[in-house]
C-alpha cells in the first residue's frame, strides 16, 4: 500500500454541458459517464492507498471546449475535489438509479445482484438510455464512479467565472508534457500542480456566495447550498 499523500489536477476540454457528465443536485457531484481514462486512473489510485480519503487529493477540473461555445472556450466549466470512488454496483445501491424520471441523471445501469463481478459490463442492465452510452463504454473502460461534495459548478454560459481568467489563468504555468489521453489533458510538475489547487481554493472562497436553491436555473456549490 502507498502511505503518503499524494497530489494531482486532471483538466480536461468538455465538449457537452447538460448535466450528465457529470451530474450535480446541489449536494453531489458525480462523474459516472464521461472521461473514462480518468475515472479508471482516479479508481486505480485511490483503491491502491491506505486512507485514500487522507492521503489522497485529487482535483477534476472541466473546462469549455472550442465545439462546445467558441466564445466562452477555456472558461471554467466546474471543478470537484474527489471525496470517494464507487463501483457502479455501489453507486446504483446508495443512490437512487434514474427511473421515470427519478434519481440521479447519471445513475442509468443497474447490477444483478446475483453476479459477483462488479467491472463485467455483461453483469448490468441498462435502465436509461443514453446517446453514445453503454456499459461497454462506461463501465468496461471507466471502471469507477467518482463523488465530490467539494465541488463547483460554473453558470458559464450567462455569467462565466472572471473574464480575465477565462483562460483559467494557468496558461503561465509551465507545461511539463502532453498527457498520454491526448490534446485535453495536461501535465503538470509537482510544484505547478500546487499552485492550481491553491488556486482552486482560491476560487471557491472568493466566488461561491449563498443564495435560495433554483434548480432549474442555478449552478451551486456542493456541500454549502451556494451558487458559483
Amino acid at each position: 500500500m502507498i502511505n503518503m499523500t499524494k497530489k494531482y489536477v486532471d483538466i480536461y476540454n468538455m465538449t457537452s454541458d447538460h448535466n450528465f457528465g457529470p451530474y450535480h443536485d446541489g449536494d453531489l457531484l458525480s462523474l459516472a459517464c464521461c472521461m473514462v481514462k480518468i475515472r479508471k486512473r482516479v479508481g486505480k489510485l485511490w483503491n491502491s492507498m491506505e486512507n485514500p480519503e487522507k492521503n489522497l487529493e485529487y482535483w477534476v477540473v472541466g473546462r469549455v471546449a472550442s465545439s462546445l461555445s467558441s466564445s466562452k472556450k477555456n472558461h471554467l466549466v466546474y471543478f470537484m475535489k474527489v471525496d470517494n470512488v464507487l463501483t457502479f454496483a455501489e453507486y446504483g445501491r446508495k443512490y437512487e438509479t434514474r427511473k421515470n424520471g427519478n434519481g440521479r441523471n447519471d445513475n442509468i445501469y443497474e447490477f444483478d445482484e446475483g453476479k459477483t463481478d462488479e467491472f463485467e459490463p455483461s453483469n448490468y442492465k441498462v435502465i436509461h438510455s443514453e446517446p453514445g452510452h453503454s456499459p461497454e463504454h462506461d463501465i468496461g473502460k471507466g471502471k469507477f464512479v467518482l463523488l465530490s461534495e467539494d465541488y463547483c459548478y460554473f453558470d458559464w454560459r450567462n455569467n462565466p467565472y472572471d473574464e480575465k481568467l477565462g483562460r483559467w489563468g494557468f496558461d503561465e504555468l509551465k507545461w511539463v508534457a502532453p498527457g498520454k489521453n491526448g490534446p485535453f489533458r495536461r501535465k503538470y510538475d509537482f510544484e505547478n500542480t500546487k499552485k492550481i489547487i491553491e488556486k482552486l481554493e482560491n476560487i471557491k472562497l472568493d466566488n461561491c456566495q449563498k443564495f435560495e436553491p433554483n434548480f432549474n436555473e442555478d449552478r451551486r456549490c456542493g456541500n454549502q447550498n451556494k451558487i458559483c
